[in-house]
């Protein structure tokens, strides 16, 4: 083989391995099945019923809805992280979060997810995200100005371009609550040549200045998933409004079922409902 053609191989090779190593810290999506059973199944819990997202031609969005009881209105719209059950794992924080308060709950899960058609990509979640208001207003009777946004992890970007887009069309949502939220991450296919292929980028500074509204973020010092740092620039981005509560020794998850952090976070967003 020419010595040429040797170099060349080689220098290929270390760029590769270069690459790589810069994209170790990349995400990747990690989306599971729910079979219909399963999905009709979480929607027969106390007060929740299922409901079916059409976001685009043979696309169809898995979620669950919990409609407003007594004299509250408000709704809690919530996106979820990057991983195994999201549903599941929504409803049941969603109703450790509302207590017995009668709040409105809605969650659906995000394209190639739980079921739902479609495959992962930002641009297409980030559409997805306004559907979702647009069906929580249309369908459920929500009034945009009591819905309050809350996320965890990946999450976190959607929630926030959200709230900027309703404001910049005149409806703001109510608040904000962000859970192991980032400034800024990258998320790939869950293939091997992941660390080699174009990432999605979910970008939650860019729209941070225009959320304009009161922000709840909460966050583990010892989040080995997302550092505090990110956190803690993702809540100067945000400015006055935000309140960022760090959780000693926590992690990236391990705290979503602490009925301390639950109340807190409750106690938030009662703060913030619609009189």
């Amino acid at each position: 083989m020419p010595k040429v053609l040797v170099i060349l191989l080689g220098g290929i090779a270390v760029a590769l391995v270069l690459v790589a190593y810069a994209n170790r810290n990349r995400f990747r999506y990690r989306p599971t099945p729910l079979t219909t059973a399963e999905h009709e199944q979480l929607g027969k819990q106390p007060g929740w019923q299922p409901d079916l997202l059409t976001v685009a031609p043979d696309v169809v969005l898995r979620g669950l809805v919990r409609r407003p009881s007594g004299e509250v209105r408000d709704w809690i719209l919530f996106f979820p992280g990057n991983g195994n059950d999201l549903l599941r794992g929504a409803q049941h924080l969603l109703s450790g979060v509302a207590g017995d308060e009668g709040l409105g709950l809605a969650v659906w899960s995000y394209r190639g997810f739980d079921g739902s058609g479609g495959v992962p990509a930002v641009r297409a979640f980030i559409a997805d995200s306004e559907a979702c208001v647009e069906h929580l207003v249309g369908k459920h009777g929500a009034d945009p100005g009591r819905i309050h946004l809350m996320s965890f992890s990946l999450g976190t970007a959607l929630a926030l371009r959200l709230a900027a887009t309703m404001g910049a069309r005149g409806r703001p949502p109510r608040s904000l609550v962000l859970l192991s939220p980032y400034d800024r991450i990258h998320v790939t296919r869950d293939v091997w040549w992941a660390p080699w292929s174009f990432a999605d980028v979910y970008d939650a500074l860019a729209p941070a200045p225009f959320s304009g509204v009161d922000a709840l973020l909460v966050h583990g010092t010892a989040d080995d998933a997302v550092p505090l740092a990110s956190a803690e620039a993702l809540a100067r981005a945000l400015g006055q409004r935000a309140e960022l509560v760090a959780l000693e020794g926590r992690g990236h998850a391990d705290w979503l079922g602490d009925p301390a952090v639950l109340e807190r976070v409750r106690g938030f967003v009662l703060a913030h409902v619609a009189r």
